[in-house]
């Protein structure tokens, strides 16, 4: 027998030994579980509570103001107050809060000015902005009361934004998360 041929029946001798016949070959194994229990998602939602309106104007002969009867007029300051339950739970969690006028800015421009302020600390204004950015560890109560001021520039004249109108109820709380 020539090298080729004795090479080619060794070759597939040890072939066949090696596979065993087919499928008996066989390698230890083991597994262990991993510690730790399951894992859950965090939470971020936010829920619009009670809201009260006034006439926060210097020279308000009346401090009502009801947003479905009264009209803003040029030197007119109105104050919203409203309560948001903010539930933010996860570890490493931030996000942002913005209230979103862009259909009053639409309808006034730039005689409507807007600005926001809260009575929670780890709440962080954003500088020129209705912004806010926090860290949900540091969240001291999740009721929290933002004032909204919504101030008509004195100094509007002519027919800018008269008969202008924008509904309120279009302007939102807007919460998401961000991560750096």
């Amino acid at each position: 027998m020539n090298k080729l041929v004795k090479g080619s029946v060794a070759g597939a001798t040890g072939v066949a030994l090696l596979m065993g016949g087919f499928g008996t070959y066989a390698l230890w194994n083991d597994s262990v579980g991993v510690p730790g229990g399951e894992v859950n998602s965090g939470v971020l939602t936010i829920a619009a509570g009670t809201q009260t309106w006034s006439d926060a104007s210097t020279d308000a002969a009346d401090t009502l103001w009801a947003p479905a009867t009264d009209v803003i007029v040029p030197g007119d300051v109105i104050e919203l107050q409203q309560v948001l339950t903010i539930n933010a739970e996860g570890k490493n969690l931030q996000g942002n809060l913005l209230l979103n006028t862009s259909d009053l800015q639409a309808a006034y421009g730039n005689s409507l000015t807007v600005a926001v302020t809260t009575d929670e600390p780890a709440l962080v204004a954003v500088p020129q902005s209705n912004e806010f950015v926090f860290d949900a560890d540091a969240l001291t109560d999740p009721a929290v009361t933002a004032t909204v001021t919504f101030t008509f520039d004195r100094a509007t004249s002519g027919v800018v934004a008269q008969n202008a109108a924008a509904d309120l109820a279009d302007a939102s709380f807007d919460l998401t998360q961000v991560r750096p």
